[in-house]
């Protein structure tokens, strides 16, 4: 599935990401998402959170 592109100045970007405690099934999907939106609008890479 293909994901909305979130770009600044988006409030969700200043949200503080939770720390992942279980890499289960609906992570892996939500993961393999995010790689197939990078594909599909021509992405180079996928970034995380620097804090």
């Amino acid at each position: 599935m293909i994901l909305e592109i979130l770009t600044y100045p988006n409030k969700k970007l200043f949200v503080k990401s939770l720390e992942v405690k279980v890499f289960g099934d609906e992570l892996h999907k939500f993961l393999d998402d995010m790689y197939e939106t990078m594909i599909a609008k021509n992405g180079i890479g996928l970034a995380a959170i620097q804090t």
